[in-house]
C-alpha cells in the first residue's frame, strides 16, 4: 500500500486525492482500463474475469474503505489504519499476483525521495491469525513479510532496490506494521 510518493523536490508525485470514489468503496480494475493515474504517476492493473462470478486483480488498486476490523479476503481493499496517510481519504493498494508486479511509472525520469506504506487488513490479520481458507498459519519466530522496491532508469534498467519489513518476527521481534511508515529511498 502506498499513500504518497515524493520526488527529491519534496513535491507529491501521487497522493490518490485526485481519484474519485463513492464513500466506502474501491476501484480494482474491473473496467479493464489496465491501470490509473494519480498526479504525475501511472499505476498498472491487471483484472481478470474468470467467469461464474470469479475475478482476480493484481498490480494496483485504490480505495477509501475505513473498516479496520474486517478480516478475510474481503478485507483486501481496507488499510489497517482506517485511512490514507495523514488522514487522507484515498490510498493505493499494491498486490503481486500472476501478471506483472505492481509498477509505478512516472511521466518523466525523476529520483523518488520516498513513499508511505502500510499493511491492508487482509495482510495484517493473516500475519496475526493465519488464514485457514488458504492453509496459512499465523506468523511465528523467524517469519517476515517484506516489500521490495526496485528503481529503474529511463531505459528500464534497475538502479537499486530496497527492502522494507511489513512484518518482522526475526530475532525475537513480533512487529506488524499497522500505521503509515515513510520509506526513505
Amino acid at each position: 500500500l502506498l499513500a504518497a510518493v515524493t520526488d527529491t523536490s519534496k513535491a507529491n508525485l501521487a497522493d490518490f486525492e485526485d481519484l474519485t470514489l463513492a464513500a466506502d468503496s474501491y476501484w480494482d480494475g474491473s473496467d479493464n482500463s489496465g491501470g490509473f493515474h494519480s498526479g504525475t504517476a501511472a499505476f498498472n492493473n491487471n483484472f481478470t474475469d474468470w467467469g461464474e462470478g470469479v475475478t482476480s486483480w493484481d498490480g494496483f488498486a485504490y480505495s477509501n474503505r475505513t473498516d479496520t476490523g474486517l478480516q478475510g479476503l474481503s478485507s483486501q481493499f481496507n488499510v489497517i489504519s482506517g485511512s490514507g496517510q495523514g488522514g487522507s481519504a484515498n490510498y493505493g493498494i499494491g498486490f503481486v499476483g500472476w501478471s506483472a508486479p505492481p509498477t509505478l511509472t512516472l511521466n518523466a525520469p525523476r529520483v523518488i525521495d520516498g513513499l508511505y506504506v502500510n499493511n491492508n487488513n487482509y495482510a495484517y490479520y493473516t500475519i496475526l491469525n493465519g488464514d485457514s481458507a488458504f492453509g496459512v498459519n499465523p506468523f511465528d519466530a523467524g517469519d517476515w513479510f517484506t516489500l521490495t522496491i526496485t528503481g529503474k532508469n529511463a531505459a528500464g534498467q534497475p538502479t537499486g532496490s530496497f527492502d522494507f519489513y511489513l512484518a518482522d518476527f526475526r530475532d525475537g521481534k513480533s512487529e506488524i506494521v499497522n500505521t503509515w511508515q515513510f520509506v526513505d529511498l
